[in-house]
């Protein structure tokens, strides 16, 4: 019994969507011809992988046009010594077995004999002078490209955001500080940052001002074939005194710009990135007329009573 088998038929072939990460390219770059190294790399190491995994028979590698840039223009993700393309990958399906997992870990298993191979290889422009690169799968259920065949270390960072009002999305906020994590190691050369993860470890609120968020972001760094690890740069980058001064300004700058709200950023005595709370306008107490006032008022009136009355006596007497 091979198992459990499908109640509907599936489709013959699955379909593994790989992303192409190339890094550290000169300064002016063929992209056609670029691409066609690309795709000779990725048949090349396919091929190799097919041989050692009996089930896996590679039909077809496609790039994806519609994902990949058509020209530097377009390309949201290129930059001097970056480019990056998608391929479609279609291989025979099997019914216990998915191949894109497969595939990844294959190429991160041989990672460092694919650079060689290719350092040596004859008939390349650019994989044969020092380029690094990686792939990944696309991992749907995330909407990201998170699993990765460069190898990687984290490096972790936490911080707490206090004294948040309701009014502010947090989640937006968290998005941009990745944002705001990510330039700080600009100054690093050669550094990829694979990603930035986060992970919420308390959130506490008394349904006002008092919300506060405790966090704390993995930060992935690719470790490249021949190189020191980035490790150490990242690291002490985080521990510089102007570091969290940095994050600061980036978050007040995110909440002006992006925001309706008047927020006022500081770091507090426990060290968190928080709003400065104005403070709350004493309550208008009602006005009470002063007990002493009323006596005084009422023993005037009943004086002056007296001397009327006594007024209109003296006439009739007199008349």
């Amino acid at each position: 019994d091979d198992g459990p088998r499908p109640t509907d038929p599936a489709p013959e072939y699955e379909l593994v969507p790989i992303r192409f990460v190339v890094t550290d390219l000169p300064g002016e770059v063929d992209v056609r011809e670029l691409k066609a190294e690309m795709a000779k790399v990725l048949r090349r190491v396919l091929t190799d992988l097919a041989k050692g995994q009996k089930d896996l028979k590679v039909t077809a590698i496609e790039e994806n046009i519609l994902k990949s840039p058509r020209n530097d223009e377009d390309d949201s993700d290129a930059n001097d010594e970056k480019r990056v393309v998608y391929y479609d990958v279609s291989t025979l399906r099997h019914p216990h077995k998915e191949f894109g997992p497969i595939i990844i870990l294959g190429l991160r298993d041989s990672y460092g004999e694919i650079i060689e191979y290719f350092e040596h290889y004859e008939d390349m422009k650019y994989f044969g002078y020092g380029v690094d690169f990686y792939w990944c799968i696309d991992n749907e259920d995330e909407q990201s490209w998170a699993k990765c065949s460069m190898l990687s270390k984290t490096v972790t960072d936490d911080f707490r955001l206090a004294n948040l009002p309701r009014r502010l999305d947090v989640e937006k906020l968290m998005r941009q500080m990745k944002l705001i994590y990510r330039a700080l190691f600009d100054g690093i050369e050669r550094l990829d940052i694979l990603d930035v993860e986060e992970e919420v470890v308390n959130v506490s609120s008394d349904g006002g001002w008092n919300h506060t968020r405790d966090v704390i972001f993995d930060i992935r760094v690719a470790e490249k074939y021949g190189m020191s690890s980035f490790v150490p740069a990242v690291e002490e980058v985080l521990q510089r005194p102007t570091t969290r001064n940095n994050i600061l300004d980036g978050i007040q700058t995110y909440t002006d710009a992006e925001t309706d709200l008047t927020l006022d950023w500081f770091i507090n005595s426990e060290g968190a990135y928080a709003v400065r709370q104005e403070p709350e306008p004493e309550p208008k107490q009602p006005f009470v007329f002063p007990t002493w006032a009323i006596i005084t008022l009422a023993a005037s009136g009943a004086v002056l009573l007296c001397c009327i009355v006594c007024c209109i006596m003296i006439r009739i007497r007199i008349q």
